[in-house]
């Protein structure tokens, strides 16, 4: 192979290894690529599929805004005394 002729002065076990390395490193390298174009790829998809769910539910699914303590007891007082005037 003409890629390979600089190994030629070298011994047969380092240009096996030294392809082995090459070849494993190109695998692994392009598996990682793939994986993170792949997960790229299903976070973009699944993002743009839930855009619309996360608007609605901003729009239509408005919760009341949380009573802070004191007002909770004031009213609880109140209903009290209302139950207490009536009894």
């Amino acid at each position: 192979m003409f890629v390979f002729d600089w190994l030629d002065s070298y011994p047969w076990y380092v240009k096996w290894l030294t392809i082995t390395f090459m070849v494993t490193f190109g695998i692994v390298l392009v598996k990682g690529l793939a994986t993170l174009l792949a997960d790229t790829i299903v976070n973009v998809v699944s993002w743009l599929i839930f855009l619309p769910v996360r608007l609605v539910e901003k729009l239509f699914n408005k919760k009341p805004k949380q009573e802070g303590l004191e007002v909770k007891k004031a009213k609880a007082d109140t209903i009290e005394a209302e139950t207490e005037t009536k009894a």
